[in-house]
């Protein structure tokens, strides 16, 4: 387990990949978490994405954007974006769902152990990507 600090401010957006879930495991609800699988995915598709599409220029890929980009992806930015998807850890936080709080400082390997440390199967979940250390 980790520890995050300041567990009671509120949770900066960049340790959110995907956002929150405050669903039950019901397997449809379970779709909407990032899971170790689901992010070996998006390893798999930014790959494809950098060896297939980006040597043949912005205009191959403009269409894959949901929102317009300023300049052109560099090669050095979808490699350091692979790296830091290949080398990241995946946590899970419990939050208050009124405030979007963290309710305590540790983090969790998996969705199980963060509700076990609330006891309360209806927490909202927050998915935590952390950097590689060092």
């Amino acid at each position: 387990m980790s520890f995050l600090p300041n567990a009671n401010k509120e949770i900066p957006s960049y340790h959110f990949a995907l956002g929150f879930t405050d669903e039950l495991f019901s397997p449809e609800r379970k779709a909407r978490l990032l899971t170790k699988r689901r992010l070996a995915v998006l390893r798999a598709a930014l790959q494809y994405f950098d060896e297939e599409l980006m040597p043949h220029g912005i205009g191959v890929i403009r269409p894959y954007f949901d929102e317009p980009l300023k300049g052109k992806p560099t090669t050095s930015e979808i490699q350091e974006l692979r790296k830091f998807l290949r080398d990241c850890e995946l946590q899970y936080a419990c939050c208050d769902s009124a405030s979007n709080r963290l309710t305590g400082l540790q983090l969790s390997q998996s969705v199980e152990e963060a509700r076990l440390m609330t006891g309360d199967p209806a927490t909202r979940m927050a998915v935590v990507l952390l950097p590689p250390t060092g």
